[in-house]
């Protein structure tokens, strides 16, 4: 082939690497549309081909679409279709879509009844003609980067419909190279295991993933061969990784907020004024409002022993309103108050005592008969014998 008909072909067909080009003109929904305002500076994109309004395959293509739109958009990526017919064909197509597949579109769908940009793209099927004997374009697909550059090619022939999944799956695999720089294997779905690129040694990939962040398959042509860079390495699917480490970051970030916090001065007890047996709700005279106020309680509301042992550590705290509040349940919403608002104290408490769980005082209270009186002992007493007030 001669250069001036590669060079045209090249031309006439946009291929991996190359910009795609902006759309200028009408959708069913405007008459100044532009591909490139539509997809910002920051959005994948793809466009998808369409032979022409009022096809079969294509009317059942395009609800697919609409239908994954979300799953689109969640991968940051805004979609378009290419249909060589008028605004008004376009608007009348979309109400047979939605008939038929249950899905109004609401993403565009670019009028190119010239055929311009479609020779521009060079998309068209010869052995394709619509009923005034123009071409008409075959199924293509152009997966965009957000620098407009196509970063995938697909085509498909008028007579099979695109899967979508497909789509989905590539649009996935060009993300994790793109952001994370991996490549990613054959039939390769998100979760599975990505390769560590080709141009990348051994020592450059423990900068990237870790020491022990891959894993070198086991080759006949590399045993007993020192090389700086094994061919073939597997590392974890980055987004699982990153995501770990982005829950792992959120988790640290609320725990040193829980262990930072400290109750408002309104809410701290006063040495010898409150304990927990000695609040119950009662409705307040301002206004219709529940209140919380120390009263002197009945022996039948709770019956807290005096051999009482050391507060144990918060998750144990916790647990224990948990099942206090189960039997106990008008109490339950003075547990909560008191375990939320007092936490410093029994910090305070667990420092200045330090007594740890294996004390006979703390066996002992274990043993006792009655579980509930059992739990609440464990709230209110440290190791000297004197009351943790709440």
């Amino acid at each position: 082939m001669d250069s001036f008909s590669s060079n045209y072909l090249r031309w006439m067909s946009p291929t991996i690497g190359d910009t795609f080009p902006d759309l200028h003109g009408e959708t069913q929904h405007t008459d100044a549309f532009s591909l490139y305002d539509y997809l910002g500076n920051k959005s994948w994109g793809i466009v998808f081909m369409h032979p022409g309004d009022f096809t079969p395959v294509c009317t059942t293509e395009l609800g697919a679409a609409q239908s994954l739109k979300a799953e689109f958009y969640a991968r940051n990526t805004k979609i378009c279709g290419f249909s060589c017919d008028d605004a008004s064909r376009h608007r009348a197509w979309v109400a047979d879509i939605e008939a038929a597949t249950g899905q109004r579109l609401d993403f565009p769908l670019f009028c190119d009844p010239d055929r311009e940009h479609a020779i521009e793209l060079g998309v068209f099927d010869p052995q394709l003609k619509d009923d005034a004997g123009l071409p008409q374009t075959v199924r293509s697909v152009f997966i965009l980067n957000p620098d407009k550059t196509i970063a995938l090619t697909m085509t498909y022939p008028s007579s099979v419909g695109r899967n979508f999944d497909e789509i989905l799956r590539v649009l996935d695999a060009l993300q994790r190279a793109s952001n994370f720089g991996v490549n990613t294997p054959a039939n390769w779905q998100p979760g599975d295991k990505t390769i560590v690129p080709h141009n990348m040694n051994d020592e450059q990939a423990e900068e990237k993933f870790g020491k022990n962040g891959f894993i070198t398959a086991d080759l006949p042509s590399e045993r007993g061969k020192v090389t700086e860079k094994h061919y073939l390495r597997y590392t974890d699917d980055p987004i699982l990784t990153d995501t770990k480490s982005k829950q792992s970051s959120k988790l640290a970030l609320r725990i040193g907020k829980i262990k930072s916090w400290r109750p408002p001065k309104s809410f701290m007890p006063v040495a010898g004024s409150l304990s927990l047996s000695s609040m119950r709700r009662r409705r307040g005279t301002s206004g219709g409002k529940s209140k919380l106020a120390p009263v002197r309680p009945a022996e039948e509301d709770l019956d807290v022993g005096q051999n009482e042992c050391k507060v144990d550590d918060e998750l144990n705290l916790k647990q224990n309103v948990s099942d206090c509040s189960q039997q106990h349940k008008p109490w339950t919403r003075i547990l909560t108050v008191g375990f939320s608002a007092l936490k410093s104290e029994i910090d305070d408490a667990k420092q200045q005592d330090n007594v740890k769980s294996g004390t006979d005082e703390y066996q002992s209270a274990k043993r006792r008969d009655d579980p509930y009186k059992a739990q609440m002992r464990r709230f209110s007493r440290n190791s000297a014998g004197s009351e943790v007030v709440w």
